[in-house]
C-alpha cells in the first residue's frame, strides 16, 4: 500500500510540474527590436475588406479591416519544436517577409524566422478568407505551427469545458487544491495500483492529449495562469467572435490554444496549418456558414424524446441494480403518473465492460423485462462503450480477429485504465483510497475496439443489432470514446487521429432512432441527442447548475441542436455535493425549458413539494413540445439550434455579455434563477415587446428589469410578434403550473 501511495504522489507531482512547465518555453533568442528588416506595408482588397501585410518591431502581421475599422490582426506566425513536450520547448517567430506574390484571389507570402521558412497564403472565397501556413521541410516529431488572432472582441464556441464560461474570455481557473481533488482522480487514479505504464503510452498524456484533444492556457487580465486541460466531451475547432467573424480550423489533429485579452492563439501539432476566417454581417450568419461546413443533423430525434422525460437509474441504484430493481423503479414512475419516454439501463447491465450479453445472474430474463418496460410506455436503451475489458467474453474473439487498436511499438493491444477509473475514487488531499458508491473494483484496464477497421466496426454493430433483435432493445447510450483515452503512438487499421476515433464512436449508433452521444469532434451531422458533461450537484459554473446553461449555449454554437443538459440535480459525485430542495427545484425549472429533460432515480428521494413541482414542470415541458419539435425539424432543415444566445437575434451590445439567459428558438426568452437563496433577479429584455409568460403583462425591451421569482417560478418571456408560434394555451398553463 505504501508503494502505491508513493507512486500516486509522484504522478501528482509530475502532472502539476508538467502543467506549470507548459507556461515556460524558450523563444528565439533574437530580439525583434534589434533585428534589421525591411519594412513592409502591402494591402490587397476584396469585397468591402482590406487585408494588409505589415512588418514592424512586433514581427509580421496581417490586419483585416472593413471601412478602415480593424476586425482582426493575424500575427505571431511561429513554429515550436517540442524536444520534451510540456517541459522544454523552443518557439521561432516569423520576423521578416522575404517575398510577396499577388494572385487574382489573394496573395502568397514567404516568412522568415532565424532558422526556418514559413510559407503563408491568403485566399479569398466569397465571404471568407482561407489562411494556410506551411513550415518548409519535413515534419519533425512533436512540432507545432501557430498563429494568433487578435481582436477587441469576445469569443464563443470550441466546446464543453468543466469551467464552462460564456464568453470564453471570462475565465478564472480553480485553485490548485480543487484541480487535484476533482481532475486528478479521473485521469491518474491507476497509479494507485501501480498501473502507470497504461496511461496513454509514451507521452505525458494529460498535458498533450485529452478529450477531445485540446490543451488550454486561459488567463484574466495579463496574468498567465497554470496550463491544464479544460476540454471534455464535445470539442470543435470553431470560435465565434462578437465582431461578426468566426475562426474555423479544418483539422482533427491535437490543438493548443490560449485566450487572453481578446487574443486567440491556436497551434496545431503539424507542419501545415489551415484556417478559415468567416466574415458576415452578424453572428448568426457566421454560424450558418460554419454549419454548412460541418453538416446539419441528418435526422431528427424521435418526437417522444422532446415531449416527455428520459429516466435513468442514476444515483440511487448506481451499478447495484438488477432486473427486479429496474422493473420496480419503472413501476414507481408509472404509479406516480409521471411522463416518460425512454428508460436508460446504465453501466452495470453486463458482467464486464465490452460484453454484449446481460449478466445472467442479475438479469435472468432480459426479454421479459424489456417487454414489460415497453408495456409501461418506455423505450429501452442500453449503455455501451467502445472498450472491452480483458475479462470480457468478447475480448478473445476481438483479439484473435485483429479488431483491437495496437501499440505501434509492441504490436500488442493497447490497454487503457478506463475501467478502473470509473470504479474507484481517490482523495488526493487525504491519500485515502475508497470504493466509490458506483460499484466495486473491476479489472484495471480495457482494450479499445479499432473502429477504423470496417470488419471490426461491422462485428461490433452486429453485436448491438443482436441485442435489438433478441431482446427488443430500442437504442443505445454511447458513452466515452474521447481521444483522451488513446495514445499518440497507436496502430490502427486505417491511420486516424484520436479525434477521428471520437467521431467513429458516434457513428456506431447512427442507424438507431434512439441514440445518445456524449462526445464528438465533427459529429454535428448525427441526429442523436447529445448529453452535457456529467454534472456535479452544485450551483457552480464549474460543472454545476450554472454550466447547464452555458454549456447548452456553447454546444449550440458549435452545431449540436438536440441537447440533453444531463440529469436533473447532477450526479452527486463528491462528498460535498448536496442536492438540497432549492437546488433541485431550480434545476428542474431550467431543464423544463431545454430541448430534452432527463430525471434520475433521485426524484424519489425528494420531498413531496419538490416532486409536485417537478411533475408540474414535466407537464409544462410536454405542453411546449410542439414548439420544440418544430425547432428540432428546423435544425435538420436549416441548421438553426434550439437553444440560442440572445445575440443571434438581437443586436443590443448587452446580449454579448449575458451568460445566464437564453432563447428557446426565437420566441421564448428564459432567465433562470441560478443563485442560491435568490427570489428575484435582474433580467435583460432585448429590443422589441415582450410578454410575461406567467402574467401576460407586456414589457418593452431594451432594458433591465427586476423580476421576482419564488422557488417554484422561473422568469420566462414571449416575443409579442411570435406568440402564436409557441402553440400553447397560456391561460391553462398559468392555472396548472
Amino acid at each position: 500500500m505504501k508503494s502505491s501511495l508513493i507512486i500516486t504522489l509522484i504522478v501528482a507531482i509530475l502532472l502539476i510540474s508538467s502543467s506549470i512547465c507548459l507556461i515556460f518555453y524558450t523563444e528565439s533568442s533574437d530580439d525583434l527590436t534589434e533585428t534589421q528588416f525591411e519594412i513592409v506595408n502591402y494591402t490587397n482588397s476584396f469585397n468591402d475588406y482590406d487585408l494588409s501585410v505589415i512588418t514592424d518591431n512586433r514581427g509580421v502581421r496581417i490586419d483585416l479591416t472593413k471601412n478602415e475599422e480593424k476586425i482582426v490582426s493575424i500575427e505571431n506566425f511561429s513554429y515550436t519544436e517540442k524536444d520534451l513536450p510540456g517541459i522544454w520547448e523552443e518557439t521561432f517567430y516569423a520576423k521578416e517577409v522575404e517575398s510577396i506574390r499577388e494572385r487574382s484571389d489573394g496573395f502568397d507570402l514567404t516568412l522568415l524566422t532565424n532558422e526556418k521558412v514559413i510559407y503563408t497564403n491568403a485566399t479569398f472565397v466569397e465571404d471568407s478568407i482561407w489562411i494556410n501556413c506551411t513550415r518548409y521541410g519535413t515534419k519533425d516529431e512533436n512540432e507545432m505551427i501557430s498563429l494568433s488572432f487578435s481582436s477587441d472582441c469576445l469569443w464563443y464556441g470550441q466546446g464543453s469545458l468543466l469551467n464552462q464560461t460564456f464568453p470564453l474570455r471570462n475565465v478564472t481557473l480553480l485553485p490548485l487544491e480543487d484541480i487535484l481533488k476533482r481532475v486528478l482522480p479521473e485521469f491518474f487514479l491507476p497509479a494507485v495500483n501501480g498501473a502507470l505504464p497504461f496511461l496513454y503510452g509514451k507521452t505525458l498524456p494529460l498535458v498533450m492529449h485529452f478529450a477531445p484533444s485540446f490543451i488550454a492556457t486561459m488567463g484574466l487580465d495579463n496574468n498567465l495562469m497554470i496550463t491544464r486541460p479544460l476540454g471534455y466531451n464535445f470539442q470543435t475547432p470553431f470560435w465565434l467572435s462578437s465582431k461578426n467573424f468566426g475562426i474555423f480550423l479544418n483539422t482533427t489533429l491535437p490543438i493548443e490554444y490560449t485566450i487572453r485579452n481578446g487574443t486567440l492563439n491556436l497551434g496545431i501539432e503539424n507542419n501545415f496549418y489551415s484556417t478559415k476566417i468567416i466574415l458576415k454581417d452578424n453572428p448568426l450568419d457566421v454560424y450558418k456558414d460554419f454549419v454548412e461546413i460541418v453538416g446539419m443533423p441528418e435526422k431528427v430525434c424521435p418526437q417522444d424524446v422532446f415531449k416527455e422525460p428520459i429516466w435513468t437509474i442514476g444515483s440511487q441504484y448506481s451499478t447495484n441494480f438488477d432486473q427486479e430493481k429496474i422493473l420496480d423503479y419503472a413501476q414507481k414512475i408509472v404509479e406516480n403518473g409521471l411522463p416518460r419516454s425512454v428508460i436508460t439501463i446504465d453501466v452495470g447491465w453486463q458482467k464486464e465492460h465490452g460484453d454484449t450479453e446481460f449478466d445472467e445472474k442479475r438479469f435472468p430474463d432480459p426479454k421479459a423485462m424489456v417487454d414489460e418496460l415497453h408495456s409501461m410506455g418506455f423505450k429501452v436503451i442500453l449503455w455501451m462503450v467502445p472498450y472491452i475489458s480483458l475479462t470480457s467474453s468478447n475480448y478473445g474473439e476481438a483479439r484473435a480477429n485483429d479488431y483491437l487498436i495496437k501499440d505501434e511499438w509492441s504490436n500488442l493491444p493497447i490497454l487503457i485504465p478506463w475501467s478502473f477509473v470509473t470504479q474507484i475514487a481517490f482523495d488526493v488531499t487525504q491519500f485515502n483510497i475508497y470504493s466509490a458508491a458506483r460499484g466495486v473494483t473491476k479489472p484495471l484496464c480495457s482494450a479499445v475496439i479499432d473502429l477504423s477497421n470496417p470488419e471490426a466496426l461491422d462485428w461490433y454493430r452486429n453485436k448491438l443489432n443482436k441485442l435489438v433483435e433478441e431482446y427488443g432493445i430500442d437504442g443505445f447510450k454511447c458513452d466515452q470514446g474521447e481521444g483522451a483515452f488513446l495514445p499518440k503512438e497507436e496502430s490502427t487499421h486505417r491511420k486516424i487521429t484520436p479525434n477521428e476515433y471520437t467521431d467513429l464512436c458516434t457513428d456506431l449508433g447512427k442507424d438507431f432512432d434512439y441514440y445518445e452521444i456524449r462526445t464528438g469532434w465533427f459529429s454535428q451531422h448525427h441526429g442523436g441527442w447529445v448529453r452535457e458533461y456529467d454534472k456535479f450537484s452544485s450551483w457552480d459554473q464549474y460543472n454545476g447548475l450554472k454550466s447547464t446553461v452555458t454549456e447548452a449555449l456553447t454546444l449550440s454554437i458549435i452545431g449540436y441542436p438536440y441537447i440533453l443538459p444531463d440529469a436533473v440535480g447532477g450526479g452527486q459525485f463528491f462528498e460535498d455535493d448536496e442536492l438540497d430542495e432549492e437546488l433541485y427545484i431550480r434545476w428542474v425549472e431550467v431543464a423544463a425549458f431545454m430541448p430534452i429533460m432527463q430525471f434520475p432515480s433521485s426524484y424519489f428521494q425528494q420531498s413531496g413539494e419538490s416532486k409536485a413541482i417537478a411533475k408540474r414542470y414535466m407537464e409544462l415541458h410536454k405542453e411546449l413540445s410542439s414548439y420544440i419539435i418544430d425547432l428540432a425539424k428546423k435544425a435538420k432543415e436549416e441548421g438553426l439550434p434550439i437553444v440560442r444566445p440572445l445575440f443571434f437575434h438581437h443586436k443590443d451590445q448587452e446580449c454579448f455579455l449575458i451568460n445566464d439567459e437564453y432563447l428557446l428558438g426565437e420566441a421564448l426568452l428564459v432567465a433562470p434563477i441560478l443563485e442560491k437563496g435568490a427570489r428575484s433577479r435582474e433580467v435583460y429584455l432585448p429590443d422589441g415587446t415582450w410578454i410575461d409568460f406567467w402574467s401576460g403583462d407586456k414589457i418593452e425591451g431594451g432594458q433591465w428589469i427586476d423580476y421576482p421569482a419564488q422557488l417554484d417560478e422561473i422568469p420566462v418571456f414571449v416575443r409579442e410578434d411570435l406568440v402564436d408560434s409557441i402553440q400553447v394555451n397560456f391561460d391553462e398553463i398559468r392555472v396548472n403550473v
